[in-house]
């Protein structure tokens, strides 16, 4: 099953991650689960690996903040099969 692209996700990342350029990995799992037409897509827990997409200046002290792509890595056992 496809996720159609701009579906929100919301993904806990495992550590910390200091934004420095597009492209740069990062790593998270799923906290809520992902629907696709009333279909369960992604379980919460499931693991993901993603990338920085574009990165944006936060005017407060010269932070930036990353936008991020997302690849599903594994779905936990827990969940069975995706029918």
């Amino acid at each position: 099953m496809t996720v159609p692209t701009g579906t929100p996700m919301k993904v806990a990342l495992d550590q910390e991650v200091r934004v420095r350029k597009v492209g740069q990995a990062v790593h998270g799992k799923v906290v809520d689960p992902v629907y696709a037409f009333d279909k369960l897509a992604v379980p919460a827990g499931t693991d993901v690996v993603g990338k920085i997409s574009a990165i944006d200046r936060v005017p407060k002290k010269g932070r930036h903040r990353g936008r991020h792509e997302w690849r599903v890595l594994a779905f936990p056992a827990s969940a069975g099969r995706l029918q």
